[in-house]
């Protein structure tokens, strides 16, 4: 799963207002790098947002304001390609049956 991925499926399984560190994100401390680049994209989206927790450290939480958008940015994939898919494969075992 791609760190953008997985970090907005994270945060939106904490809950709205539930601000976390971006080192309790499963999969941050093995490739910080590309975690905090995803992260970085996100809080510009505004699907994230951030703030500082009582030691001054960065915390983020999902965008109550913008749940309908990261509901859309963690499916699947695009319904018209679900469909085709199905489409080949029903044609696919038509071909087989036959």
């Amino acid at each position: 799963m791609s760190p953008r991925k997985n970090i907005l499926r994270d945060l939106r399984a904490a809950g709205p207002e539930s601000y976390k560190l971006p080192s309790e994100i499963p999969g941050f401390s093995a490739n910080a790098a590309k975690y905090r680049e995803a992260m970085n994209d996100l809080l510009k989206d505004r699907l994230i947002s951030g703030g500082k927790d009582d030691a001054g450290n960065l915390v983020v939480a999902i965008n109550a304001a913008r749940a309908k958008d990261v509901d859309r940015a963690l499916r699947l994939g695009h319904p018209g390609l679900f469909v085709a898919a199905l489409g080949l494969g029903a044609a696919a075992a038509a071909f087989l049956l036959i």
